[in-house]
This record gives structure tokens, C-alpha cells and sequence, in this order.
């Protein structure tokens, strides 16, 4: 979405991605993560939640599932009974570039 990455750690959000990690995660990484939330952190630390990230399956579960909204989303789409085809096609666009964009 164009925020700086560990924007959301920075303001201490508990995303899904950081939820679903968290409860994943051995006591640990656990730790490490909710020490991280709410801090100005580093280049390191940034990285090493990253990697609890991976290793929990959290940042390939976050994909999976938003590829699956992203393909429910464009059905939806195209099932409209729209006159203004410009209009769905550019829709269809917007859902796959926001689907496929580097994470």
C-alpha cells in the first residue's frame, strides 16, 4: 500500500499476519514478536521478525488467503451485469495487480 515496511510493528498494530505468527510461534519467538510491537525498530530486528514470519507459515498463509479473497473478488466481478466493459476490465486489472504486487 506505499507504508515504509515495519510501519505496522513501529505503531505496535497487531496485524493478521503478526496474530497468526504469534499464535504459531514457540515461546521464543513469541517473545520476541510482542517485544518488537510499539518499537522504532531496526534493520535487524525487522528481519529477524520477518524470519519468524516464514518460519510460523504466517507470511505464506497471509498470501494464500489473500489470493483467495483476490480470486473471489474478480468472479464477483465478472459476474456483474454491467454495460461498461472498459469499467469491469479495469477492475479485473486493479484486482490482479493488487493480488500478484511484491509483498
Amino acid at each position: 500500500t506505499g507504508k515504509p515496511v515495519g510501519n505496522d510493528l513501529r505503531e505496535g498494530k497487531k496485524t493478521f499476519l503478526t496474530q497468526y505468527a504469534y499464535n504459531k510461534a514457540n515461546a521464543t519467538d513469541r517473545a520476541y514478536l510482542q517485544n518488537s510491537l510499539g518499537l522504532n525498530i531496526d534493520g535487524e530486528r525487522l528481519q529477524n521478525v520477518r524470519d519468524i514470519f516464514r518460519r510460523t507459515g504466517a507470511l505464506s498463509y497471509a498470501q494464500n488467503e489473500a489470493q483467495k479473497y483476490a480470486r473471489t473478488g474478480l468472479k464477483a466481478i465478472q459476474s456483474l451485469s454491467s454495460t461498461d466493459q472498459d469499467a469491469k476490465d479495469m477492475l479485473v486489472r486493479l484486482g490482479e495487480f493488487l493480488a500478484k504486487r511484491d509483498k
